[in-house]
């Protein structure tokens, strides 16, 4: 704010906020990705041992979790104009940390509570973050600050996962001392993530009169934002291209939350893996975030030796190969009832820890490939509607990960399978076709009108690429 004391201009180069925010990501992160992935074993195991208490889903505490995410997604803009950005990502850390605390005795009321709590968080830390990322830095280094940001934040997959891969070793159930440990560690590295934001530099007021601003007036310029962002949505969807990509959107809901939270589930109810079918799952999570840094590497490799943007069907089709490996190698080698429950089955051939991880490889390393992609094409062709696009975006990815979370207990893993083949290949041919048809009219950009609304920055709200757009709405994918 302005007339506070060690107030921070906006800066050259990689500026102290960006690092301090890329560090409280990858803790918070580091906890919330390890539980998640592992959140219907721990629940089941839990359940088990202990059939006194009320029966909880893993699925179902992250079905809420996404169904909060889609809805506070056009509602983000108003907290955050109210609470501040600083206190905006405080509050939206120590959200996560109970969530993740909440693993440590999983009851009903409060995992359920806590996990549709994460949901609204989510928006509120990725907003509030490249809010205050945006306006610590100058413009033309604003890519730099977002790929520091998300080079840190993007080891969260590394280090949550690696906790598990290292209490999980050789326990063929998670009991309560094994589920007490993890959680505990974890938890307190989240709580370390959201102290950090504690040494962060409030940003110097890009508006004169904005320290006078009063409560009731922040609260009706946040309300004017979240409705213009309402309605801008509702006017992208009546463009026939934007339309095509809500398929799109909504498969690259299901297949994150697949190997999220689904898949590092069916590996570790594989009993034929052995005493090594819980570790595996969070091996399985590492492998994940490993495939995703690679693809980044790829990316940034063929934007060095090629005009990426012509080769951006190659890219899709590249992706598209690869989830369809990881497909059919899950098809073959994990067993068909795995999502729903323990078993000593086996697939069309005999599971294999080799293979099963590094279908965790490709299923990352497809994503962010296929992500990039869209969160590019949205960038460039909707770049009068950005933040609105994305907050479309985020709504429908939020969307299918709350079908995924709610089929799992009732689909094995074959129907699952069959409907995200299905999906991706009716994606990629959209992707392809849009693409190629937008090029061909010479229609770049969407024609709509941008209202002047001085919006927040225009985000995906997860860590597989990052995006935003700066105040002039230059588009930074």
């Amino acid at each position: 704010m302005a007339g506070v004391a060690g107030a921070a201009g906006p800066r050259e180069g990689v500026t102290r906020n960006t690092v301090l925010i890329g560090l409280c990501f990858m803790c918070v992160y580091c906890a919330f990705n390890a539980v998640a992935n592992t959140s219907e074993l721990v629940t089941s195991s839990f359940s088990r041992q202990h059939p006194q208490l009320p029966h909880v889903s893993g699925y179902h505490a992250l079905m809420l979790f996404n169904v909060l995410f889609a809805l506070s997604t056009f509602l983000s803009p108003l907290a955050i104009r109210v609470l501040s950005d600083r206190v905006t990502l405080f509050v939206a850390g120590s959200l996560f940390v109970a969530n993740v605390t909440s693993y440590m005795y999983p009851v009903a009321a409060a995992l359920y509570t806590s996990s549709a709590l994460a949901g609204v968080a989510t928006t509120l830390l990725w907003g509030a973050g490249f809010n205050l990322i945006t306006v610590s830095c100058r413009p033309e280094y604003m890519e730099l600050n977002s790929t520091v940001f998300w080079l840190i934040a993007q080891c969260s997959y590394l280090f949550g996962n690696g906790v598990v891969f290292l209490t999980f070793f050789g326990v063929a159930e998670i009991e309560d001392e094994t589920r007490y440990l993890t959680v505990s560690i974890l938890a307190t590295v989240a709580f370390l993530g959201v102290l950090l934001l504690c040494f962060t530099e409030p940003p110097s007021s890009q508006q004169p009169h904005a320290a006078a601003e009063t409560l009731t007036h922040r609260f009706r310029n946040g309300c004017q934002i979240s409705i213009d962002t309402l309605k801008e949505s509702v006017e992208l969807i009546q463009d026939c291209r934007v339309v095509a990509f809500l398929v799109i959107f909504l498969f690259t809901g299901i297949c994150q939350s697949f190997f999220n939270g689904i898949y590092g589930t069916c590996i570790g109810r594989t009993l034929l893996f052995g005493r090594e079918a819980k570790w595996l799952a969070g091996v399985s999570g590492i492998f994940v975030g490993l495939g995703q840094i690679a693809a980044c590497f790829v990316r940034l490799l063929l934007q060095w030796k090629f005009d990426i943007d012509k080769k951006r069907p190659y890219i899709i089709l590249l992706a598209a190969s690869t989830f369809l490996l990881a497909f059919i190698q899950i098809f073959l080698f994990i067993p068909n009832e795995s999502p729903i429950k323990e078993t000593t089955a086996q697939s069309i051939l005999y599971p294999n820890k080799i293979i099963a991880i590094n279908c965790s490889f490709l299923l990352g390393f497809s994503d962010c490939l296929f992500e990039t992609q869209i969160l590019t094409f949205i960038g460039s062709y909707c770049s009068q509607a950005t933040p609105s696009a994305m907050a479309m975006f985020s709504f429908f990815q939020g969307v299918g990960g709350m079908m995924a979370f709610f089929y799992t207990n009732y689909l094995t893993l074959y129907y699952q399978l069959s409907l995200m083949t299905l999906l991706m290949c009716l994606s990629a041919i959209v992707f392809m076709t849009v693409d190629h048809v937008t090029r061909k009219s010479g229609q770049l950009k969407y024609g709509g009108v941008r209202r002047d609304s001085n919006p927040l920055p225009a985000i995906s709200f997860n860590i597989d690429g990052v995006f935003f757009s700066d105040a002039n709405g230059a588009s930074n994918p």
